[in-house]
């Protein structure tokens, strides 16, 4: 199910997690690296493995921020580069008009060469959906530096 929408949405093969194992609890789904070594730590009651790949909301599933950030290179469809005025209104928690002829949903953002993560695409504008502790790293370094 998830592979399978990343490869319609976002144009991911699932061929580029067939080294991957899916783990799934409840709403949230995380993928963990094959291993051999896997089975031995099979009897442990564990909450948590591996990368945050997404978190189902209602009936659409979200991918995790630092999943894109990831596999987001692989995406051949559904990224939208952004300016550095576009970035600008997304860490002040802004939407902004985005000219695209992408379909509605979930969107790659990237800025440079840089992935940030998602954005959401709604009638022509898009919103972050950059977690806030990421959206704060992102101001401090900001800060620190001058973006192009």
């Amino acid at each position: 199910m998830f592979f399978g929408y990343l490869e319609e949405r976002f144009g991911m093969s699932p061929a580029i997690f067939k080294d991957y194992i899916m783990f799934r609890r409840k709403k949230t789904g995380w993928i963990l690296r094959a291993s051999a070594h896997i089975s031995l730590v099979a009897p442990l009651k564990v909450s948590h493995v591996g990368l945050k790949a997404f978190t189902k909301v209602a009936r659409f599933i979200k991918p995790a921020t630092e999943m894109i950030q990831v596999f987001g290179s692989k995406a051949s469809k559904a990224c939208f580069k952004i300016s550095k005025g576009e970035l600008d209104k997304l860490l002040a928690g802004e939407s902004f008009t985005a000219e695209t002829t992408l379909e509605d949903g979930y969107v790659i953002l990237c800025h440079e060469e840089d992935i940030l993560g998602l954005g959401l695409l709604m009638k022509g504008k898009i919103s972050s959906q950059l977690p806030r502790h990421y959206v704060e790293k992102l101001m401090k370094y900001k800060s620190i530096i001058q973006l192009p």
